[in-house]
């Protein structure tokens, strides 16, 4: 309820004394009615005066409610001037991302998400945007999270990870950092070749990716490398072989990388995207989304730009 800067019925008071005022001129002499009329001039001055002041009141009063009533609105993906992101913040937010969980929990960290695409009858893909980077869930009917990616969008927005130790002859972890660690650094972490890799380079989409499993030391969770093209730093596999992969996914298979333009490219492109599943959940379930790459589609997020 607004407050007037005015007590309405002392207003009224002095309305009706001005009235009695004008009903006693009657009774006065001439004299008397030049003063009192004067009087009366002066109270009809002071009257108006009163009344703008009052009607002012009311103009500037909605207008401020209207003011803070408006609402600053700006599209999915874009960060409006006044704000400015946070990258300590968004490390923070990243650290505690996890799979198995909700996707409200990724909703609550991340805000709404900018794309949702059904990857098969069971499973769905929230694509969430941000101006540092890009954020992948996979989810089951119940909206558990069965996997999630993360891509570096930015050069100098690297987050960090650690791997291992998983074997009894190591003694410290590897420290990943996505837009910097390259395909052959893995080798520090995960001994033997990748359980499936694989590529594939046109004239305008390419992908490349591999997989790692290291059983109950890894909680039996595969862990994901790939160059996504929306990505930063998305190294072109331009190669003579336009397509390549190995599959160790059988036990008794251990096929190696022996391509030479597949092992430069291991040693000199960095990784902008690392994707983590949830236990028990393989590469092999994820290949039969028929899923190449892994973050978001370059054509979906082109839109936003």
């Amino acid at each position: 309820m607004r407050k007037y800067p005015l007590d309405l019925l002392k207003l009224s008071k002095v309305m009706e004394k001005i009235t009695h005022i004008a009903q006693a001129v009657g009774k006065t002499t001439s004299k008397t009615w030049i003063i009192v009329n004067k009087h009366a001039v002066l109270s009809g001055i002071i009257a108006t005066v009163i009344g703008g002041l009052i009607l002012l009141s009311l103009n500037n009063n909605s207008s401020v409610q209207t003011a803070t009533d408006d609402t600053v609105y700006y599209d999915v993906g874009e960060v409006p001037e006044q704000r400015t992101v946070n990258t300590t913040e968004e490390y923070s937010k990243l650290r505690k991302l996890a799979p198995g969980v909700q996707i409200s929990n990724f909703q609550d960290l991340l805000g709404k998400e900018s794309f949702v695409n059904e990857l098969s009858n069971d499973v769905i893909e929230y694509v969430f945007v941000n101006p540092l980077y890009y954020v992948e869930a996979a989810t089951d009917i119940d909206n558990n999270v069965l996997f999630y990616s993360l891509t570096t969008r930015k050069e100098g927005f690297n987050p960090k990870f650690q791997f291992g130790p998983w074997y009894v002859d190591q003694d410290k972890e590897m420290t990943f950092e996505l837009g910097k660690t390259t395909y052959s650094d893995l080798e520090e972490a995960f001994r033997g070749n990748p359980v499936y890799a694989e590529y594939f380079t046109g004239v305008n989409w390419f992908y490349y990716f591999e997989a790692y499993y290291v059983g109950r030391p890894g909680n039996y969770q595969t862990f994901i490398f790939s160059t996504n093209q929306a990505g930063s730093k998305a190294a072109w596999p331009l190669w003579d072989e336009m397509s390549g992969k190995i599959d160790n996914t059988d036990l008794n298979s251990d096929e190696a990388i022996r391509n030479q333009d597949w092992i430069e490219y291991r040693e000199s492109a960095p990784i902008n995207t690392h994707t983590v599943t949830t236990s028990l959940f393989g590469i092999q379930d994820i290949l039969e989304l028929d899923k190449t790459y892994f973050g978001p589609s370059v054509e979906q997020v082109r839109l936003l730009d």
